[in-house]
């Protein structure tokens, strides 16, 4: 368990400081798989770091899009 909470974090982080930094702007489609790829994780822990996030208000989660 600790590991995934770390690879949540890692992915948290990484989704946090782009919108932050405004390399991802309002509107920008997030796309799991793209970050799976550039962190080099699975989907599962982008998927709660992004569930996260749309609790704090940084992100939108829309279903099948």
């Amino acid at each position: 368990m600790g590991k995934t909470q770390k690879l949540e974090q890692v992915a948290y982080l990484h989704i946090k400081d782009q919108i932050l930094s405004e390399n991802w702007k309002s509107g920008f489609h997030i796309v799991e798989a793209f970050i799976s790829e550039d962190l080099d994780i699975s989907r599962s822990p982008i998927r709660a770091a992004l569930s996260t996030l749309a609790d704090e208000g940084f992100v939108d989660m829309i279903p099948y899009r």
